[in-house]
């Protein structure tokens, strides 16, 4: 099987001939820093004369699977502005700095928002926010214009050339989904946002449905070229005690347009729609599954996550990414090994399942630790497909 086979059979609860290697989602960038001065071959910061695709420009992707062995996956997040993290502004805003304070800047950032950060840590640290782009229905409707799903420059330049690529693929290639939840956030704050359910559901409203319509054009436009195998959204939602929101929120500001537009892409062809939440989402799953969605990630087990219970509850209802430990990568190898084993062994042997961290791996994780962890992971999980 090559790479893209196995991820669609996996997701489908079909047989395959090992587990897809998708064993992290990434990494932050001061642990590839780290692991560049422990040994990591540097020429990985560039591409290769002849790659095409995100490989060209994720140096994340190249890390993973160039030295690490990983089984491709590509967003085509510089081929399409789709969003993901953040909104699918067309032009972004200028992400500059607002005021120098020294050890800390205020910036604006891609998204319009106005935030404090630390200048040496900005990317380990949680910035200060300070003001977000909506307050309310007039400040949206005049952020219309870089919302533009027919906009000719939201899709690549070089398209066609990415489309002829593409159309000869072995690996899987996701279409990102800044989501229901993950959009308004951008536009007002979580705290705005939370209140705005209540004091301006119309403003919500409003939002959603543009939300719908954008994404249904894009996707049709974007699924003319390139016929993606999976959805991915980011929703974010969820902390160690539970969803952000109420289920009676989800079900009345976010079921509705999630069905229409999943609805949509499942028409076209695409069958895999995965969610993307950290923290408890004991209460989310079930929502989620309700419209459509069949897959989730990534299980944050600091949060209580448990993907044998998941799995248990749900059985081929719900794919699995996820569910292992991370922390174990730096307490104590062994027990790594124990929750690999722990995990791994049941979901595999039902399917639908696909062994990865749950979250992106740390900076206090060696580049020695983290190769253990793979070579831990694939010669236990292997042995499931001699047997």
């Amino acid at each position: 099987m090559n790479a893209r086979q196995r991820f669609i059979a996996a997701m489908r609860f079909e047989p395959v001939d090992r587990p897809f290697r998708w064993e992290t989602l990434g990494m932050w960038p001061e642990t590839l820093d780290r692991w560049y001065a422990e040994g990591l071959e540097i020429s990985l910061k560039q591409p290769a004369p002849d790659d095409q695709g995100a490989i060209c420009y994720d140096e994340y992707l190249r890390v993973l699977v160039r030295a690490f062995g990983l089984d491709r996956v590509d967003y085509l997040r510089e081929a399409v502005v789709s969003g993901y993290t953040d909104s699918p502004f067309y032009p972004s805003f200028e992400k500059k700095v607002v005021v120098d304070e020294g050890e800390t800047h205020i910036i604006q950032d891609i998204d319009g928002i106005i935030k404090r950060e630390f200048v040496q840590y900005g990317t380990s640290s949680m910035p200060q926010y300070l003001r977000f782009p909506v307050t309310c229905l007039e400040d949206f409707r005049a952020l219309l214009p870089r919302l533009d799903a027919n906009h000719p420059q939201r899709l690549a330049s070089n398209w066609e050339q990415i489309c002829v690529f593409y159309a000869d693929r072995d690996f899987p290639v996701g279409l990102t989904i800044c989501g229901a939840f993950g959009h308004p956030r951008n536009l007002l704050g979580v705290e705005n946002l939370c209140l705005a359910y209540y004091d301006q559901p119309g403003l919500i409203h409003e939002i959603l449905e543009h939300w719908t319509e954008f994404y249904s054009t894009l996707v049709r436009r974007v699924w003319h070229g390139i016929q993606f195998d999976f959805m991915l959204f980011w929703e974010d939602m969820a902390y160690k005690g539970g969803s952000l929101i109420s289920p009676r929120l989800v079900r009345q500001f976010m079921l509705p347009y999630y069905r229409r537009l999943i609805d949509e892409v499942r028409a076209l062809g695409c069958d895999i729609i995965i969610v993307d939440s950290d923290g408890d989402v004991t209460d989310l799953v079930p929502l989620f599954l309700s419209v459509g969605v069949n897959s989730m990630l990534p299980f944050e087990v600091q949060a209580g996550m448990d993907v044998r219970a998941f799995r248990k509850q749900y059985g081929k209802n719900l794919a699995i990414i996820g569910g292992l430990d991370k922390r174990h990568l730096v307490i104590d190898l062994e027990s790594m090994e124990e929750e690999i084993r722990a995990k791994t062994v049941p979901l595999l042997t039902m399917g639908g399942y696909i062994p990865c961290l749950d979250h992106t791996v740390p900076p206090n994780v060696s580049l020695k630790n983290f190769r253990h962890y793979l070579d831990l992971l694939r010669n236990i999980t292997g042995g499931i497909y001699e047997n």
